[in-house]
């Protein structure tokens, strides 16, 4: 049974099916001779353990229990197929571009951080253009050289008083295949890197500004840099309000959870088929289409 449920070419579905129907009636079978409370924390650690084992991940990954269960356990009611064509689950929903819901999700977040942005600075904007090059070369050769090069939020006086601070918001499934094998301080870091590596040297050398990456899971986890960004912004905030910093860290927490949450339902249950044509008004019978339709005998 191992050999299926730490098999990586066998998708997470199909092991759970095999563990619900092989494996978790024999450890309840094994566990109805021992006392209630000490059987069911036999299950309990049996089952994350067997969990683990589907996902690949070991306690060096350093995974959280609720991760773990948030992966494994089917969401009900979803499509077997999504519009793109590929098999649908919590994980491809997450990701699939189709229908435009991961845009959606990051202008939410973009629009969340500009809006607390604006209690504290000035002169903020959301998708401010970079200025443009004159010739300049860059030593990384990833840099976004584009004349036409955005980022989703800039605000002045937010680090140093009187500079112009540039964010780029990214929110990476961390279950997604490319993300699997590392650990999530992994993946954030990678992420944080691959932005630097677009625009930091850009805005600092022609920009003379300071860029910051906001790195954030589908799931509410931040990368280093917009934990940083969120102490700073809660400092500033709690003594412009007079109000205890921890309350509000906690806050805006809260408000960037419910906005991932409101993105994660609508990627997971959002339609991504093609939008139905527009009628054209012009030339149309009413009189036909009442009839047609029976309109006239439901109203009736």
């Amino acid at each position: 049974m191992l050999g299926v449920l730490c098999n990586g070419r066998i998708s997470v579905k199909v092991k759970g099916r095999v563990y619900k129907t092989a494996v978790s009636p024999a450890v309840v079978y094994g566990a109805e001779t021992r006392p209630v409370k000490k059987a069911q924390e036999t299950l309990d650690v049996a089952e994350m353990k067997m969990l683990r084992w589907m996902c690949g991940a070991t306690k060096m990954n350093k995974i959280r229990n609720e991760r773990i269960e948030g992966t494994t356990k089917p969401v009900e009611n979803l499509p077997q197929h999504c519009a793109c064509g590929t098999a649908f689950d919590a994980n491809h929903a997450m990701v699939c571009k189709k229908g435009g819901f991961v845009c959606i999700r990051h202008d939410e977040v973009r629009d969340l951080n500009a809006k607390m942005l604006q209690e504290i600075c000035y002169d903020v904007t959301t998708e401010p253009a970079l200025l443009p090059l004159d010739g300049e070369h860059f030593t990384r050769r990833t840099a976004n050289t584009s004349n036409d090069a955005r980022v989703d939020v800039s605000a002045r006086g937010f680090w140093t008083r009187g500079q112009r601070a540039f964010f780029d918001i990214r929110i990476f499934d961390p279950m997604a295949v490319c993300h699997r094998e590392l650990s999530l301080e992994a993946a954030h870091k990678r992420n944080e890197q691959e932005k630097n590596r677009n625009f930091q040297e850009r805005i600092q050398h022609v920009d003379h500004g300071r860029f910051t990456p906001l790195v954030f899971t589908t799931s509410g986890g931040m990368g280093p840099e917009a934990v940083r960004f969120y102490s700073r912004l809660a400092e500033v905030l709690s003594e412009k309000k007079r109000q205890p910093q921890s309350s509000v860290m906690a806050w805006m927490r809260c408000r960037l959870s419910f906005s991932l949450v409101r993105s994660a339902l609508l990627c997971l249950r959002g339609t991504r088929s093609s939008a139905l044509r527009p009628v054209s008004l012009a030339g149309m019978d009413y009189e036909a289409t009442v009839v047609e339709s029976r309109i006239d005998q439901r109203l009736q």
